[in-house]
């Protein structure tokens, strides 16, 4: 099952690499189907999370964008560290949107210290 976090961190990526997002897009990436992101969607904009009209792109709002930037951050830092472990890009860009989106923020900032400061020796 995909919370929140999944939809915010996926509806940022995509817009980060295709300046925009619609709901085939956003099921594709997470291997959804249209109708079950249509309704997370609409729970998202009852949260003020999201901005999205029917058959239109799906915008982050200020809000909901200050909760996708960390996610999107850690997740990018934690799958580089993957490939420099020798993982393919995408399994570590979906391993790491994993761990990112499914562990508390306080275990996720002491996981990703621990894991730099091993790179760094210690």
């Amino acid at each position: 099952m995909r919370g929140a976090k999944d939809y915010l961190l996926a509806i940022y990526t995509l817009q980060r690499s295709y300046k925009v997002a619609r709901v085939r897009d956003v099921a594709n990436y997470l291997g959804l189907t249209k109708a079950a992101v249509t309704i997370t969607v609409k729970g998202l904009v009852r949260r003020g999370l999201v901005k999205h009209e029917r058959y239109s792109y799906i915008e982050l709002t200020p809000q909901g964008e200050s909760l996708a930037v960390p996610l999107y951050t850690s997740a990018q830092k934690l799958a580089a560290i993957f490939r420099e472990l020798g993982m393919s890009s995408a399994i570590a860009r979906s391993t790491a949107e994993y761990i990112v989106v499914s562990a508390p923020g306080d275990v996720l900032s002491q996981f990703l210290a621990a894991l730099e400061a091993f790179k760094k020796g210690g």
